[in-house]
């Protein structure tokens, strides 16, 4: 299902509905919202600036100031010549009054002919520059009109042609550019289509498949990653680590350990010895006592009296020198004994053997 979308003037900003395609306000092409204008859209924006470019290079008819102004010069040319034709007149009025006065004038011998011949040169004279000031301004009035006219006919022509020329290209473009916002449109519906049929091919495929595979091998990658790190500290501790005096040391605490346990086993062995004497003693009293008790047996009661009292002094005395050796320190040095044996024999078994 598609989205409606929504179009927005890049000037103004003003929101529009995707099916139109130009600004009421601005008249700018508008954008879809939050998307970008395709590539050939943007080229046919270049062609029409570059057109509205070259229309504002091109001679602009003359605004309404300029007529007036044409129009004000027109008027003073018209005072000019009202003028010259006002100063024309009065001076043919001053001529005709000269004249007159000429007529009137009696020539007599006594008169100033000079005065009178300067006179009369002089109304010539103004004659010709009136004459000449009527021919210049019969020269002028014709040419003025036709300027005049010659100005408004190309003020109508040109400014006629230059709108129509305008209105006709911009309604052009504004027409391809409708064409091409329609054929862009129908491109995004393709290549939605496209996608959405992409993603359903993709969702059917082995590519979630695939991409696990990847995470788990990246995952792997990463472990053997800490793995070296690792590894690479380690040997970076051992590369500082003297191997050989650490052994020289080890053989060195080891022969001092051994030294000390021969030494501990040998007097331990001594002592054992000394107590094992002892002991085969208290057997051999053991066994003498018992051989005593089997004579008493044979014997008569006096005979076994004399000999108990024999046998008791005997054994006081006997009791007297067991209790003269103290057997207690004794016991207790064998216990110690056995217990360092038996430590010694478990932290160091080679040695012992």
């Amino acid at each position: 299902m598609m989205v409606d979308k929504m179009k927005k003037c890049p000037k103004c900003g003003k929101k529009y509905h995707d099916s139109d395609n130009f600004c009421i306000e601005c008249g700018a092409m508008l954008r879809p919202e939050g998307g970008q204008v395709p590539q050939h859209t943007k080229e046919l924006q270049k062609k029409v600036s570059i057109l509205e470019k070259k229309i504002t290079k091109m001679p602009k008819p003359a605004p309404a100031r300029d007529v007036g102004s044409l129009k004000s010069k027109v008027a003073t040319l018209e005072k000019k010549m009202g003028d010259s034709t006002s100063t024309l007149k009065a001076s043919i009025r001053d001529v005709d009054k000269k004249a007159e006065m000429l007529g009137k004038v009696k020539v007599t011998p006594e008169s100033d002919s000079v005065t009178i011949v300067n006179e009369i040169s002089s109304l010539q004279k103004k004659i010709d520059e009136l004459n000449q000031s009527i021919s210049a301004l019969r020269t002028q009035m014709p040419r003025s009109e036709h300027i005049l006219m010659e100005i408004e006919e190309k003020l109508r022509n040109t400014s006629g042609a230059i709108f129509t020329k305008q209105e006709h290209e911009i309604g052009e473009m504004k027409k391809r550019l409708q064409m091409m916002e329609t054929r862009v449109q129908e491109a995004e519906k393709n290549v939605e289509e496209d996608i959405e049929k992409m993603k359903r091919q993709s969702a059917e495929s082995e590519l979630p498949k695939f991409l696990n595979e990847v995470k788990e091998s990246k995952k792997k990658i990463e472990a053997l990653e800490a793995m070296k790190t690792e590894f690479d500290e380690i040997k970076k501790r051992s590369a500082s680590f003297n191997a050989k005096e650490m052994k020289e040391n080890i053989l060195t605490e080891f022969e001092k350990i051994n030294t000390d346990l021969v030494e501990s086993i040998e007097k331990k062995r001594s002592e054992i010895e000394r107590i094992e004497e002892e002991t085969a003693r208290m057997r051999d009293g053991i066994e003498s006592l018992k051989n005593i008790e089997d004579k008493i047996k044979g014997m008569d009661s006096e005979n076994i009296s004399r000999d108990l009292e024999i046998l008791k002094t005997k054994t006081k005395w006997l009791e007297e020198q067991v209790e003269g050796l103290n057997m207690k320190p004794l016991h207790e040095r064998i216990k110690e004994l056995e217990l360092e044996l038996k430590r010694v024999t478990s932290a160091s078994p080679l040695v012992v053997e």
